[in-house]
């Protein structure tokens, strides 16, 4: 009777792509992504009243500024992973910091300036990278 071998090849680099893709997508879940000012008056400049929650004297209301960038960052975040998912881990965090870089330029281009200070204070961090 004639033998008939069958052997699959792939196999192993299939796996190692869905491995890759698995430590691309836990690198997403496990990273946060802030948008911050460390002055005091941020808040205020930001929403228009003080955290204490007494009214702010911002006639102009609140700049948004920061709401903005991170508008920005969960309109652009999606496609930036997509489109790097399946290179890994470390080139998905590189993504994500260049996304938390465009939405602090966002943000800064917003911001009221008068002396620069906030516009000059406003920076991202990117958390849980590892």
């Amino acid at each position: 009777m004639p033998r008939l071998d069958v052997r699959i090849s792939g196999h192993e680099k299939t796996l190692a792509v869905l491995d890759l893709l698995g430590d691309a997508a836990e690198e997403v879940g496990r990273t946060t992504i802030s948008i911050q000012t460390g002055l005091p008056y941020g808040h205020w400049i930001e929403e228009g009243y003080y955290l204490s929650g007494r009214p702010g004297r911002r006639r102009a209301g609140g700049a948004h500024m920061l709401r903005a960038g991170m508008e920005e960052m969960e309109r652009i975040a999606p496609e930036a992973v997509a489109r790097n998912l399946e290179r890994g881990p470390a080139v998905v965090r590189n993504a994500l910091a260049g996304v938390a870089a465009r939405a602090t330029d966002i943000a800064r281009q917003r911001t009221p300036v008068v002396s620069g200070s906030l516009r000059a204070s406003i920076h991202s961090t990117v958390s849980g990278r590892g």
